[in-house]
């Protein structure tokens, strides 16, 4: 079967997603909490790719420290609630607001992209209850095709609509040449986010020593260099828009966003110009919750944090998604950001670091690293890129050390001082390579803490670490030899 996504899957894959949720909120009117939940269960196992790698899943009503799920059991959580280690779900799929079922849906698409055996679509979905109340979101899906022909959600961002009852506009269509020569790795995301805020920060400064004239020359540049729009319409959600002018598939509209002063656009104020003090934008941290690759293309989901020339901080919650051309150029087709989040309101500090995890292809273990040396240096034919494995927490304060054992070609980590003192020794085996990060110490631990869990093959003897409860699930269950040594450190 053939893995090229056609424009009637993408539709149809949404309309499953939409029928699935109405059938979770039947199920639980008619059946109660455990049918709702294992409905659920069925429907985010067949419709999102948790099985395989860390899903970029925003929804659309969760705050930080859980505003991201890239965990099957964060997905569910959100569904569906009843879960401790996520007090703020409510569980949306099991009724509205109102509190009345799920009963109907309608689904306007703005942009639908075409790549191969990946798709994305972004648009609003509206859904209406028992009661006659609807709510609209904006929303963004992203797909994977695999080889039996199934679609799976890899990307999933949803933010609460800004709307004045318009109709968007009518559907751009984009089918994007795909080409996986053109390899994109994990230092051309980290560089092109960097480059995307490193702009931002150029255009205010331009405002402030040259004016209007200046900043907007300079953010017709940094669109042309750093977006797609002259090959096709863009999949780009900014942060302060509303309907009817919500999207901005076309150049003209990111342009009017960035900078203002377009008459067309009459409620964009110019989000690069100034912050919303007034005072230039000035520096930034970009704090990854999920980053994949595929090819030519590449995505990336988490928080942005800008600060100002006032010591200003403002927060959004920020997915973007890059192909790259045959002269190696990184150009945005994806861009969705949800509301601005004061700095108050945000309990994360821009602090705390993604460990990125890679797989082994010669003998199936895996490799934890932050350092981005290492990364390009292993990237290759032997080590594949998996995602993020788990991020380090901001208030981390016990070492995670590193150790490798040449005998069995494989890594270990340790958060316990009294394993590394062991393992230090030179009888151990095992040769000490350092820290990789900061996790929680024992008594940081709180019960929203995650805890990550330690696997062991003693056929191979190598360890393999896991946030994610289905992949452990998955290894115990199954005949290759894994067996649990509980949980190896809290993050």
């Amino acid at each position: 079967m053939s893995q090229t996504i056609t424009r009637s899957e993408v539709l149809a894959a949404q309309k499953g997603w939409a029928d699935a949720l109405l059938k979770i909120s039947a199920d639980y009117k008619t059946g109660g909490y455990s049918k709702a939940k294992a409905t659920a269960t069925d429907v985010i196992l067949a419709a999102y790719n948790y099985q395989y790698s860390p899903v970029a899943f925003k929804p659309t009503l969760t705050s930080a420290p859980q505003t991201f799920r890239p965990t099957f059991e964060g997905a569910l959580s959100y569904f569906v609630g009843g879960n401790p280690a996520y007090p703020n779900d409510k569980g949306f799929a099991l009724e509205s607001p109102t509190g009345a079922q799920w009963i109907s849906y309608g689904i306007e698409n703005n942009v639908i992209q075409l790549d191969g055996d990946l798709a994305i679509s972004m648009g609003n979905i509206s859904l209406t209850d028992a009661a006659g109340k609807k709510t609209v979101v904006d929303k963004t899906f992203g797909w994977d095709k695999s080889s039996d022909g199934t679609m799976r959600l890899n990307l999933h961002h949803s933010s609460e609509a800004q709307l004045n009852q318009a109709s968007l506009p009518a559907e751009d269509l984009r089918q994007v040449a795909s080409n996986s020569s053109y390899s994109v790795k994990l230092t051309d995301v980290l560089s092109a986010q960097t480059g995307w805020c490193e702009a931002l920060i150029k255009i205010s400064a331009d405002y402030k020593s040259g004016g209007f004239s200046k900043a907007k020359a300079t953010a017709e540049n940094v669109i042309d260099q750093a977006y797609n729009y002259q090959f096709g319409p863009v999949a780009f959600k900014p942060t302060l828009t509303s309907a009817p002018q919500t999207f901005r598939p076309a150049f003209d509209g990111a342009l009017s966003y960035f900078v203002g002063g377009n008459s067309e656009y009459p409620n964009d104020k110019g989000f690069a110009l100034e912050s919303p003090t007034g005072a230039p934008w000035s520096s930034f941290k970009v704090e990854n919750k999920v980053v994949q690759l595929d090819g030519d293309s590449a995505l990336s989901m988490g928080n942005i944090y800008l600060t100002d020339a006032a010591g200003a901080t403002t927060v959004v919650d920020k997915t973007w998604g890059w192909n790259k051309s045959s002269d190696g150029t990184m150009r945005l087709n994806l861009h969705h950001s949800s509301g601005v989040v004061k700095p108050e309101s945000h309990p994360l500090s821009p602090s705390g670091a993604p460990l990125y995890r890679f797989l082994d292809r010669a003998d199936g273990s895996h490799l934890f690293t932050n350092n981005v040396k290492e990364i390009d240096a292993i990237t290759g034919a032997r080590f594949s890129y998996e995602g993020i494995g788990f991020n380090t927490p901001n208030n981390g304060t016990q070492a995670l050390y590193r150790f490798y054992n040449s005998s069995r070609d494989a890594h270990f980590y340790t958060a316990s001082e009294a394993e590394k003192n062991a393992l230090v020794a030179p009888s151990s085996g095992y040769a000490f390579e350092g820290t990789v990060g900061n996790v929680l110490a024992s008594g940081s631990v709180v019960a929203t803490s995650a805890p990550v869990y330690r696997l062991f093959n003693a056929s191979s003897g190598k360890h393999l670490f896991t946030i994610d409860q289905l992949e452990r699930s998955n290894l115990l269950a199954s005949s290759t030899g894994w067996a649990s040594e509980g949980v190896g450190f809290y993050v």
